[in-house]
């Protein structure tokens, strides 16, 4: 063998082991990185449970509420929830009460809602007492008998009405306005009598009559007498302020009245302090003889009209149809008009002020003083 093919033999030969070395060397780097390449170990995460605390619910403690006192439905004259439940939407009661001072101090007085003070004969007044709620009439001393306007003003409230005899001569006129009515003269259910007491004390016959008004709810069911009143009457007597309003009139300032009817003055002060005016008769404290306490009055109307002499030279008329007048309340006064709805005597009383808008009054009790036109003055 020469050289020339020796060397060739060794190139074969060197190249051949380099193909096998690289081959070695691929194998290597294959395993090698598969080993570097081994999927990194995924740790799962820890989840941890965290028990929720079990919601506890306090029950809370009732807490028992007043309960506020219930008197009952609106009183339709005086806007205050006075009635009784078995009141509500029935008819008032009018009673005549004498006014003169032989009849002082009088029963039942200070408990009306509405009290008219109307002239008769000789310059004298009497008074009609109007209760809102029929069962809640207090005995009533002494009651007096009627005048043929009497009747015509309690109608304005629907009113049941009570006496101790009448005017005679009007007897038919009386009669034929077919009033729900009792009459001491012919009274068959004990609710009239005279007070033992006042006659030992030497008071006429006259000044000891009375009425008996706890009976009187009984007497009405037993006689069927209709107690409801009637729609056009169940709307207030008045077109009162918002509830709890005090609200002067603005035309002037009214801290003293006085009515001249004849022979008895009514007079009133304001009491600032409590919103009212306190009555005086006669220049005497007016008081409500089963508690000694002074008349007071949230609102007083006086009511101008004419009232005149009749034929007969002893009884008086008056005009009940409408007229001028003044309405004074928490230390204001303001002129006004008034009338009878439908211009009947089963009208209701309407009043208005100067504007001729229907008048807004005070939420309480009234004084309706029914006089001749001038006998009103003002301090």
């Amino acid at each position: 063998m020469n050289k020339k093919q020796k060397k060739k033999r060794a190139i074969i030969l060197t190249g051949a082991l380099l193909v096998v070395a690289l081959s070695l060397l691929i194998v290597f780097v294959i395993i090698a990185g598969r080993e570097l390449a081994e999927e990194p170990v995924v740790e799962e995460p820890v989840i941890e449970v965290v028990e929720e605390p079990e919601e506890i619910i306090e029950e809370e403690e009732e807490v028992e509420e007043e309960e506020e006192e219930v008197l009952g439905d609106e009183n339709t004259l005086t806007g205050l929830y006075t009635l009784t439940e078995e009141a509500i939407g029935m008819r008032p009661v009018a009673v005549v009460i004498s006014n003169v001072g032989e009849s002082m101090p009088q029963y039942g007085i200070g408990y009306a809602d509405i009290l008219i003070e109307l002239p008769v004969e000789g310059g004298m007044t009497r008074m009609l007492a109007i209760f809102g709620d029929y069962t809640q009439v207090p005995v009533i001393i002494p009651t007096r008998s009627f005048r043929i306007y009497m009747p015509i003003f309690a109608l304005a409230f629907d009113s049941i009405v009570a006496y101790w005899g009448m005017d005679m001569s009007v007897a038919d006129q009386i009669a034929a306005m077919n009033l729900d009515e009792f009459d001491a003269s012919h009274d068959a259910n004990a609710l009239f009598g005279r007070d033992q007491g006042r006659l030992n004390a030497g008071y006429g016959l006259e000044h000891a009559s009375y009425f008996y008004g706890p009976r009187l709810a009984d007497v009405v069911h037993n006689m069927g007498m209709r107690t409801e009143l009637i729609e056009e009457m169940r709307n207030h007597a008045f077109r009162f302020h918002p509830y709890g309003e005090l609200i002067p009139p603005e035309e002037g300032n009214a801290d003293v009245v006085s009515i001249a009817f004849g022979a008895q003055t009514s007079r009133f002060t304001f009491d600032e302090d409590n919103g009212v005016y306190l009555k005086y008769h006669n220049g005497f404290p007016h008081t409500e003889a089963s508690t000694g306490e002074q008349l007071t009055f949230t609102n007083v109307f006086i009511l101008e009209t004419a009232v005149t002499l009749r034929a007969n030279g002893v009884h008086v008329d008056i005009a009940w149809a409408g007229g001028t007048g003044y309405y004074i309340s928490a230390g204001g006064v303001q002129e006004i008009t008034w009338e009878r709805e439908g211009g009947t005597y089963r009208g209701r009383l309407l009043f208005f002020d100067s504007n001729g808008e229907e008048l807004r009054v005070n939420r309480g009790n009234s004084y309706i003083g029914v006089n001749h036109p001038g006998g009103v003055g003002f301090e």
